[in-house]
């Protein structure tokens, strides 16, 4: 099982990471629009940052990313232990320079996720977790890290909602039945809000998600009492990494069940349509 050493390794490669982002990012002009699958230089060198620093200390492990480096190409791809990296999840947000992009480790043992960290560069804020440990937050210079949990909200209509800035003007107002929305960019960010009880509930139904985009922010979401699943009520599958995912659907254990019923007839009926 993944251990505190573990975690305190995977944070000391997101924070030499974060440093390069902030580089970039303090220098670099504000895109005003740019492709969902946009891609920079931060990116990679990010990425193999994060990746030389894990592999020096677990050269055991497996590796797998999001971007096709040359680091990543000679680092093994399959064990017991699979690391997942995102170097930037939320790029859109880092091009656009509204701060809504974070750096995502998660390690993968016999299938299943069990550490995870999601970093938020702009605004210095790191929420991590480990199986059976409890999920915890804490921003740069604070004294100590406090316990994260979701929040208690019973009512979809009382719930609030996150979802991807990228799902304006595609039934936006009508994912599920809530009394408020919320939009940013990065998967991993949503997840982490939610794993604080910012929010009530994350749910999407693009499918074609990556393990890389959700991987951390699972164990951070059910480390704080909550549900993750994909939109069709199904946990992902890490044991098979290249297999999109299908939707996502996280909330708090009294919203879940609700939120399902309603989604899960949408994702299957979209997934229908594909084929």
């Amino acid at each position: 099982m993944a251990t505190w050493q573990d975690l305190a390794v995977a944070r000391q490669a997101a924070e030499a990471a974060a440093e390069i982002i902030l580089v970039h990012y303090q220098s670099m002009e504000a895109v005003e629009w740019a492709p969902p699958e946009v891609t920079t230089v931060a990116d990679r060198l990010a990425q193999d940052c994060i990746l030389e620093y894990l592999a020096q200390h677990f050269p055991h492990d497996a590796f797998y990313a999001e971007e096709k480096t040359s680091v990543l190409t000679r680092l093994r791809h399959q064990g017991e232990r699979l690391w997942i990296v995102d170097p930037i999840d939320g790029t859109r947000g880092f091009v656009l320079k509204n701060g809504e992009f974070a750096i995502l480790i998660g390690l993968v043992e016999h299938g299943e996720a069990v550490l995870g960290l999601v970093l938020e560069p702009a605004e210095q804020r790191s929420t991590w977790a480990l199986r059976g440990q409890g999920c915890w937050t804490s921003r740069a210079g604070a004294d100590s890290a406090q316990r994260c949990a979701v929040s208690t909200t019973a009512e979809l209509s009382r719930a609030r909602l996150v979802r991807s800035r990228g799902d304006r003007g595609s039934s936006a107002k009508s994912l599920l039945p809530v009394a408020e929305e919320v939009s940013c960019y990065s998967a991993g960010r949503k997840l982490a809000m939610l794993a604080r009880g910012e929010v009530d509930i994350y749910a999407s139904l693009y499918p074609g998600f990556h393990v890389w985009d959700v991987c951390a922010g699972e164990v951070l979401v059910c480390e704080a009492g909550g549900v993750f699943t994909d939109a069709c009520g199904q946990p992902v599958r890490y044991s098979e990494p290249h297999r999109p995912v299908h939707g996502i659907l996280a909330a708090n254990p009294n919203l879940y069940d609700q939120a399902l019923s309603l989604l899960k007839p949408r994702m299957m009926a979209r997934l229908g349509a594909q084929k």
